[in-house]
C-alpha cells in the first residue's frame, strides 16, 4: 500500500511538471495533472486488478487440480 501511494505522488509529480513545462501556468499544471494523473491511476488500477485476479484465477485452478481449463479433480 505504502509502495503503491509513492508511485501515485511520482505520477502526479511528473504530471505537474509536463504540464508546467507545457503550458506555463502553475494553476493549469495542478489542473491538468490532476485530471491526467487520476486518469492514469485508474487505468493503471484497474489493468492491475483483472491481472491479479487472472492470475490468482490461474494459481487458484492448478491448486484444485483443474490444469489447462480441465475439469478434472484430483482426490
Amino acid at each position: 500500500m505504502r509502495k503503491a501511494l509513492i508511485n501515485l505522488l511520482i505520477i502526479f509529480v511528473f504530471f505537474g511538471i509536463g504540464m508546467y513545462v507545457v503550458f506555463g501556468e502553475v494553476t493549469t499544471a495542478i489542473m491538468f495533472s490532476l485530471l491526467y494523473g487520476g486518469i492514469l491511476t485508474a487505468v493503471l488500477t484497474l489493468l492491475y486488478n483483472t491481472s491479479s485476479k487472472s492470475i490468482q484465477m490461474q494459481s487458484s485452478n492448478v491448486n484444485r487440480g483443474e490444469a489447462n481449463g480441465s475439469s478434472r479433480f484430483i482426490c
